[in-house]
């Protein structure tokens, strides 16, 4: 898989504790069963204005947008 996005970085979550959590499926999902990947500014970025990334305020009357690509490569 391949990740192409406009944010700065991306977030990772794990699925360390899904166990019993319902599914779309007839079984509920088990640990570890599931990511997340989440595009975002850089953590503590509003701290931090020397770091090279867009401005990560969002003021009244502002729009924000971000484009995220996922690609699947068959094996």
């Amino acid at each position: 898989m391949e990740v192409y996005t406009s944010a700065p970085a991306l977030q990772f979550y794990s699925g360390n504790f899904l166990g019993g959590t319902s599914s779309r499926g007839p079984n509920a999902y088990l640990d570890y069963q599931g990511l997340a990947l989440e595009s975002e500014f850089l953590p503590d970025s509003p701290n931090h204005p020397e770091w090279p990334q867009p401005d990560c305020f969002l003021r009244p009357g502002e729009e924000y947008a971000s484009l995220t690509e996922y690609r699947f490569i068959p094996s």
